[in-house]
């Protein structure tokens, strides 16, 4: 494990920390690369990450913590608790927040998010932002990833339980388990062993943008650490905090594999109960393997890292499996012409466009609305970029390129040139 994630780092630039446990004890723990690269601080084991919508799982306990509790049924209407919701909700339950299935928009996907994730936002104030935009579909007939349905339930926390939502888990789950470097994130306040966040542009590592940290709420809100998220999964094994009807309902799929907060799936033949998590500067992903009561780990402080890629390939070599570590690109020298023979419009898929531009000796890549990034070209012709795992192979007819293939982090996309 910690050749392939040295390999990580030193090829694609992990920074982060990696906990692996096996039959319910840890075998591998490691940390890598900077918590704040400006100021040369090692990242630990005991560093301190936004894990972003890891965060729903919590949001889905609470809920059903509040269920043991008797104050409500995850098929409870939602205007039962938001009295201020829009009549158009009157199909909504929590269960349709939960499980994704409600048909609200989602606040993240709006187009001046970007702007307004800066802003303080309170729980009611974000909700009203889409609570006059038409249902996307009917609810319960489509899953579709909804930031605003946690957020949601985040505000039914805080109305049922009289505190607030990072109050609440802070009482009923993390302190009660010894989780004590996890907790509501803050903008303002003094975390101990918080690591910086750092997204890459075209001259390497950035600081991240600013997001509120009011804005993600019940959706996206809380920092851990793997050690902490470690406890939690002892906390689901054994029987801890929940019943087991409640631990039974967190990992119920409901439509396309998802239940509370928790991704239903299989790897190799094995249950695997994972969630992602993802915010500006800051990547993770949690698996759990209840069949060999084993769980993978890992956060990151620089969000272009493939989390997933990494989950499973350290998943994979937990169970004695094959999984391909990563190698260097070796660049090499290519001429003008060469490099303008790659440059042009190629289609995504439809309406989505990536171009590819020369600029003296250099080759731009470029999304709508995304910082441009350098490509360079290696020995086999295809073209990759230093910063992350992204290649780009191309597809030729009569010597004149038709397509381009990009490899990203395990997942393969092909566009087709259109000028």
């Amino acid at each position: 494990m910690h050749a392939y994630l040295q390999a990580q780092a030193d090829v694609y630039g992990f920074s982060g920390s990696v906990l692996a446990a096996r039959q319910g004890n840890i075998v591998f723990s490691g940390a890598y690369g900077f918590a704040n690269l400006e100021h040369r601080v090692a990242n630990k084991v005991t560093t301190v990450f936004r894990i972003g919508s890891v965060t729903k799982q919590f949001t889905a306990a609470a809920i059903l913590l509040l269920e043991e509790d008797g104050r409500l049924s995850a098929n409870d209407a939602v205007r039962r608790h938001i009295t201020e919701a829009p009549a158009a909700w009157d199909g909504i339950t929590l269960h349709h927040l939960l499980t994704h299935t409600s048909g609200i928009a989602s606040f993240t996907s709006l187009p001046d998010y970007a702007s307004t994730m800066m802003l303080p936002s309170e729980p009611a104030k974000t909700i009203a932002r889409v609570r006059d935009l038409p249902l996307e579909f009917v609810p319960g007939s489509k899953y579709a990833y909804c930031n605003s349905g946690y957020v949601l339930l985040g505000l039914v926390v805080e109305r049922l339980a009289g505190t607030s939502y990072g109050e609440f888990l802070a009482s009923r789950i993390f302190s009660p388990l010894g989780m004590n470097q996890t907790g509501y994130d803050s903008t303002s306040g003094i975390c101990l062993n918080r690591a910086q966040g750092y997204s890459v542009r075209r001259e390497g590592p950035v600081n991240a943008a600013y997001v509120n940290m009011t804005v993600p709420h019940a959706a996206g809100g809380l920092v851990s650490t793997v050690g902490d998220l470690f406890a939690w999964d002892r906390a689901l094994a054994r029987g801890q905090i929940l019943s087991g009807e409640s631990r039974r309902r967190l990992v119920t799929p409901a439509l396309e594999g998802y239940a509370y907060g928790w991704a239903i799936g299989a790897k190799e033949g094995r249950t695997r109960i994972s969630h992602g998590g993802g915010i500006d500067g800051f990547v993770c992903e949690f698996a759990r393997y209840p069949d060999d009561d084993s769980c993978v780990i890992n956060l990151s402080n620089r969000d272009w890292v493939p989390a997933s890629v990494i989950n499973h390939d350290v998943s994979a070599i937990l169970f004695g499996l094959p999984c391909e570590v990563p190698r260097p690109y070796i660049e090499v020298a290519a001429s003008e012409s060469v490099l303008d023979s790659y440059a042009g419009r190629y289609e995504v898929e439809p309406g989505q466009q990536m171009t590819l531009r020369r600029e003296q000796r250099e080759l731009i890549g470029a999304f709508p609305g995304q910082p441009p990034y350098v490509l360079y070209p290696d020995a086999s012709g295809a073209l990759f970029m230093k910063e992350m795992d992204l290649q780009i192979r191309f597809t030729r007819v009569n010597d004149a390129i038709s397509s381009l293939t990009i490899h990203r982090a395990g997942n393969v996309t092909i566009a087709r040139k259109v000028s």
